[in-house]
Order: structure tokens, then sequence, then C-alpha cells
């Protein structure tokens, strides 16, 4: 905004300007020196601490996942190992279980088998 438009602006709005006041808008170039001071060497010093203190603790956190996951991992092959155990014991039942069926169910026939051959003159 120039220095012009201001001025009209002022007018508009029913305010003078005064010619002694300071510009509204600054010009002022950037002006770079080659001097280090205090300022500078603190504000690097603060900028490298705070990013190695942001890997540290990058670092820790990664650190900590990773015990976590294998903690997980290890948690899942118990579990895992407890489950198949279980089946390989009910596996061992059920053919306990079949056994013995077909075991009665072979003394069944056998005893079928004898009352068959009986002679068929007793009443019971």
């Amino acid at each position: 905004m120039t220095e012009a438009r201001v001025k009209e602006l002022l007018a508009a709005s029913g305010k003078v300007a005064r010619e002694e006041a300071p510009p509204l808008i600054a010009r002022t170039a950037v002006r770079f020196d080659g001097t280090i001071n205090l300022g500078h060497i603190l504000t690097a010093a603060a900028m490298l601490t705070a990013g190695a203190s942001a890997y540290f603790n990058l670092d820790k956190r990664v650190d900590l996942q990773a015990r976590d996951i294998a903690d997980v991992a290890k948690r899942a092959q118990d579990s895992t190992d407890r489950v198949l155990k279980e089946l390989s014991d009910q596996r061992d039942t059920m053919k306990d279980t079949n056994r013995t069926i077909n075991s009665i169910q072979n003394d069944v026939a056998l005893l079928r088998g004898r009352a068959a051959a009986e002679p068929t003159g007793h009443k019971r």
C-alpha cells in the first residue's frame, strides 16, 4: 500500500494525515553482516540440542516398540503351542474313544453271533 493511498483512505474516513507521522509501512532492506554474536551461537546450540533430543527419544521409542513386538510374538507362539498341544491331546482322546467303541462293537457282534448259534428251544 503506497503512502498516497494511505492518505487517500484517511481523507475519505474524515481523518487528516499528519505529515510528521512515520510511514505505516517501514521499508527496510534485509541486511546481512559477517558478525557472529552470542545470540547466533545460542540459537545454533539450541537447535542442535533439540535435534539430538528428538533423535534419541525416537530411538528409545523404536527400541520399546521392538521389544513389545517381540513380546507379543512370543506370547502368540506360546498360545499357538498351547492350542496345538490341546488339539493333540483331544486327538489322542478321540482315538482312545474310537478304539473303545470298536471293541464294544466287536464284543456285541460276538455276543450276537453266539446268541444266533444257540438252539432256539429256550424261551426268554
